[in-house]
């Protein structure tokens, strides 16, 4: 468990968790804002995401929990930060205004994907899954796409805005103000469904599909 909390004399500061509840790390920052963080699978290994310094930098900093002195930072420059998770070859990937890269275990970028074919519309991104994005073309048609070492894996596009979107491995589904999308990526199929004015979806234990409207599931 990551907990970010508010200390007297600092502006930002984390500790980490194990299933026992005992503490096993713990950083404070006079210096820098801690906004978000996120753990690869083994709990060895956190990534934060800061803001402060002289020049308000915007970075990440990553560490070994064992050591008090980061890994590596990679500094955002003036991107946009909206999320980072450890994917499933438990390498960080980290979602911008205007790329989505991944980073490996020195911090060194080994993948890119910038969005060319448009700007990022909306996106789901879980710890151990590879991020699902929703891209705005010039021409505008909306493409939903799942992404792996810097290419596009699967893919489908449709003529509406998507609004929300789902992942789990071998299903991705998007949500627009008038259908609900479903795409199997062992055969490319994609399925439609009528669910206006939904405004999310996500999947049930059973492996069915839970529409969420306003005033009903």
């Amino acid at each position: 468990l990551l907990v970010l909390l508010s200390e007297p004399g600092y502006r930002g500061s984390v500790k980490l968790y194990s299933e026992d509840s005992k503490q096993q790390f713990q950083w404070s920052s006079s210096e820098y804002y801690i906004i978000s963080g996120c753990i690869n699978s083994d709990g060895e290994t956190l990534s934060l995401l800061c803001v402060g310094g002289e020049n308000r930098r915007t970075f990440i900093r990553t560490y070994n929990i064992h050591n008090e002195e980061p890994l590596y930072e990679i500094d955002l420059g003036d991107s946009i930060f909206y999320s980072m998770e450890y994917d499933n070859t438990n390498q960080l990937s980290v979602i911008t205004d205007s790329a989505l890269t991944v980073y490996d275990k020195n911090g060194q970028e080994v993948s890119c994907y910038s969005y060319s074919v448009g700007s990022l519309n909306s996106f789901t991104h879980n710890s151990g899954e590879m991020p699902l994005l929703s891209l705005m073309s010039g021409s505008g048609k909306y493409k939903a796409v799942i992404i792996s070492s810097g290419e596009e894996l699967h893919s489908f596009s449709v003529d509406e805005e998507i609004n929300s979107l789902f992942y789990e491995t071998g299903t991705f589904a998007a949500l627009t103000n008038e259908n609900a999308y479903l795409y199997e990526t062992a055969d490319s199929s994609l399925t439609s469904y009528s669910v206006y004015s939904a405004k999310s979806i996500t999947k049930r234990v059973d492996g069915s599909y839970l529409v969420i409207y306003s005033d009903r599931a």
